[in-house]
This record gives C-alpha cells, sequence and structure tokens, in this order.
C-alpha cells in the first residue's frame, strides 16, 4: 500500500516515478488532496502517468483533487490488473474528445470492476486557458456511462455530484444501458440531478433487471408518480435485495405508500428499504404496515413518522411489529420518543430470536428453548416480561403448587437424597447440602428431595 500525504523536503520525482516504473509489489495507491497540491500541474500529470506503469496495481484512490481526465485515461490502459477506482471530491477536468478517450479505456478495461466517483463536478480549466477566447465547452457523460454499463467485468457503479454541479449532463439512453447492464450489481445514482425521463428509465429497467443487488437514488428530484412506477416494477423485480428511494418535496402520497404496501406483499427478495426524509401520516403509515406484516425477508426499514401521528397509525405500528419477527433495524425518524422507544423494544425481541419461539408456521419450541431464551434476556426485564406473557406455564413446575410464582432456569442436585415421608413439614434439618439461607416447606409423604 501507497498512501502519499505531504511532500518531503527532498523529495525527488524523477528518481521517485522511476521507482514506480520498476515497482512490482505495490497494490493500493491513495493520494491526498493535500499532497496534489503541492505539485506542480506537470508533476501531478506525471506522477498520476506514472501510477499506471506499476505492473501489480488494483485499487486507485484520489481525494480532493483536479483529475486531468486524458492523463486518467491513459492511466486506465496502461493499468491492465488495475479493480478499483475511489474518487471523492473531485474534479473532473478535460475536453469532450477527452472524456471520450476515457471511456474507449474504460470500456476495454479487463479487471475493472468497481468505480466509485463522488462529490464529482466537471471543469475544462486546461482548455479554457488555452483558448480564453472561445467559450467554455458543454461537455456531456453518455459515453463514460455507456461504457460503465459495457464493461465487461464492472459490479459496482457509484455517481454522485458535488454541490458546485446541478445535473449530471447524461441523457436517458446511458442510464437505460446502466439498467441494462448484466454484470453490474451494486448501482449508486445518489444526488445526480436525475430528471423526469431518467427516472422513468431506471423504473422500466427495474421491472426486467435480473442483476442488481443494490439501487440506491437517494438526492435526486422525485415525484410521487415515480414513486409508484418504481414500487410497480419492486413488485415484479427478483434480484434487488437493497433499495434507497428519495422522498418527494410533498412527501409521500397515501397512493405511493398503498403502492408500496402491495410490492411489500409480493417481493420475496428486498431486505432493505429505504425512505429518508419521508414524514408519513397515519393513513400512509397503516398502508406501510399492512405490507410489512405480510412480508417475510425485509430486514432493515427507514421511514420518517410525523410527530402529530394519530392513535390509527400508532397502532397500525404496533400491531405489525407485533406480527413481524424478521425486521432487525426500523428506523422511524421524526417520530416522538414513545413511537422510538417501542420500536426499538420489538427489534430487541427479534434480535434475541423471538421468531424461531412464536412462528406458528414452525414446530412448537420445547421447554428448553424457552428457557434458554429467558437467560439470553435476563438483563431485558421488558423482553423477559414478553417472553413469560407469551407463555404463563414457564411459572409453573411438577413439584409445586400451580400457583407458584418462580422460574425454573436451572436444576440443583444436591449430594444425597432424602426419603421424607413421616417427617414434618418443616424439614430444616435435612437441608445441610442446600443454602443455609434456603427456607422451604415440605409436605409429609413427599418421597424425595434430590433436586429442584
Amino acid at each position: 500500500e501507497l498512501s502519499l500525504e505531504r511532500l518531503g523536503d527532498d523529495f525527488d520525482l524523477v528518481h521517485f516515478v522511476a521507482a514506480l516504473r520498476s515497482n512490482v509489489t505495490v497494490k493500493h495507491v491513495c493520494f491526498s488532496g493535500t499532497f496534489v497540491r503541492e505539485l506542480q500541474d506537470e508533476q501531478w500529470r506525471l506522477m498520476l502517468q506514472s501510477i499506471g506503469q506499476l505492473q501489480t496495481l488494483e485499487e486507485l484512490q484520489i481525494w480532493c483533487s483536479t483529475i486531468p481526465t486524458a492523463v486518467f485515461a491513459e492511466t486506465i490502459r496502461h493499468a491492465q490488473t488495475l479493480q478499483k477506482v475511489y474518487f471523492f471530491r473531485v474534479g473532473l477536468d478535460g475536453s469532450q474528445a477527452e472524456f471520450d478517450a476515457l471511456a474507449a479505456a474504460i470500456q476495454r478495461h479487463p479487471r475493472l470492476r468497481d468505480v466509485r466517483i463522488g462529490g464529482f463536478h466537471i471543469t475544462n480549466d486546461h482548455e479554457q486557458n488555452a483558448n480564453r477566447q472561445q467559450p467554455p465547452e458543454d461537455i456531456r457523460l453518455d459515453g463514460v456511462v455507456q461504457a460503465l454499463a459495457q464493461a465487461p467485468g464492472l459490479e459496482v457503479v457509484s455517481l454522485q455530484l458535488s454541490s458546485a454541479q446541478q445535473r449530471v449532463p447524461v441523457g436517458n439512453d446511458a442510464v437505460r444501458q446502466l439498467m441494462k447492464s448484466k454484470t453490474i450489481t451494486d448501482l449508486y445514482l445518489s444526488r445526480l440531478g436525475l430528471g423526469e425521463d431518467h427516472l422513468t428509465v431506471i423504473s422500466q429497467g427495474l421491472a426486467v433487471n435480473e442483476t442488481l443487488r443494490v439501487l440506491d437514488l437517494f438526492g435526486n428530484n422525485i415525484e410521487n408518480h415515480h414513486v409508484i412506477a418504481m414500487a410497480n416494477a419492486l413488485a415484479l423485480n427478483n434480484s434487488v435485495e437493497i433499495l434507497v428511494l428519495p422522498c418527494p418535496a410533498d412527501d409521500l402520497s397515501v397512493a405511493s405508500c398503498a403502492a408500496i404496501s402491495e410490492a411489500l406483499k409480493k417481493n420475496q427478495k428486498l431486505t432493505t428499504l429505504n425512505l429518508p426524509r419521508s414524514n408519513l401520516t397515519d393513513e400512509g403509515i397503516s398502508h406501510l404496515a399492512q405490507g410489512l406484516t405480510v412480508n417475510k425477508t425485509l430486514k432493515k426499514v427507514e421511514v420518517g413518522v410525523s410527530k402529530t401521528v394519530g392513535d390509527t397509525g400508532i397502532h397500525a405500528l404496533m400491531d405489525m411489529l407485533e406480527h413481524n419477527y424478521e425486521l432487525e433495524r426500523l428506523v422511524v425518524s421524526s417520530a416522538n420518543q414513545s413511537i422510538k422507544e417501542k420500536t426499538e423494544y420489538y427489534m430487541r425481541l427479534n434480535e434475541v430470536g423471538r421468531g424461531n419461539l412464536l412462528n406458528a408456521s414452525g414446530k412448537a419450541a420445547s421447554r428448553e428453548q424457552w428457557v434458554e431464551m429467558l437467560i439470553s434476556v435476563i438483563e431485558d426485564l421488558d423482553c423477559l416480561f414478553y417472553f413469560i406473557n407469551a407463555n404463563p406455564t414457564l411459572c409453573q413446575f411438577a413439584n409445586l403448587p400451580q400457583t407458584a410464582s418462580v422460574i425454573i432456569t436451572e436444576e440443583i442436585k444436591v449430594a444425597r437424597r432424602h426419603t421424607l415421608s413421616g417427617y414434618p413439614t418443616s424439614s430444616k434439618p435435612l437441608l445441610d447440602d442446600l443454602d443455609e439461607g434456603a427456607n422451604l416447606q415440605f409436605t409429609p409423604g413427599t418421597r424425595r428431595a434430590s433436586a429442584i
């Protein structure tokens, strides 16, 4: 691993570049923004070009820097072992021809499988400095996005704009190609300023895609009719496990919640559903709770609940939690504290495996399983009470009256057995092997006191 943070006083770029080109061990390279800013433009271009000469390079990270697209395209062409590219808060600088050259390098790369470019913006500073009299070129990324869709081994694609750029310069066809990819499993298209046509293409692709595992659309300007289209597609999809949908500006409508609910009743693959920044009311919660009650595969759900939600919504939510044993994490952001506490309580119950005991479709749990469960939650009185309330017979024991208020979790064996027939009710002298503080009453005629 080679992490370049700061330049030393005696840094010799020529010797360093020569060392890079002959190195056969470095697999991971990370450039910090501080390091890059200390280089002159030509030095940075030479450094990036040299990284492509590493014979064993597998991962390249660049932080908080401006990346010359033409040089990066050359790096991609030479680094035939490169598998992962992670850029964070970067400017991609180049002309349209240079971006097209980058697209060609990506499309032909044999090993590339993970490309994440987060918080990026497009610049054309080099071209503008050379041609100050000409207007700035309108750069399009259609070729780059299509190349990502067609790269033979690419599995993960993450694209996210910085605040400096409001909308990604990509057309519908390029996005359609991403949704048609036979290799991409994780697709993150957050904060790209996707428009009406983009979202329509994505929902159409979601309905038929068979390879996507993750689809994240957070931060895009989505409308309720898009949410409904996504939900209808989700009902048909058999591959997506994680779905993140942004909340419309006017919040999730009742129709959107109903569509999501119907999708959850049919979909048996989804494990995580995030609806961040939503603000559901009673009717919306009631619809969503119906789907969550039926669904048996979801493990993690994030929704926003209005602080003014009424009894109808709260009862629907609590009833769903009572019957859903599969959820592991339910985040109800914006809800009042009592709802959050009740939700966390049910998540603790699911975490310890209450479904293994209470699932009606499975084999009845044995007494030993119940006892093990009690022991596992002994520090959580709320959970302890829940299981005792679910199975009151745990408070009974064969050798004690039916009304005894004790829970037997462990057998205590003494060294000797005593015959108690004919002894009086109080048999204190016989308890020499038990704790001195024991206070048991034996009934005449009982045969042994060998175990409790």
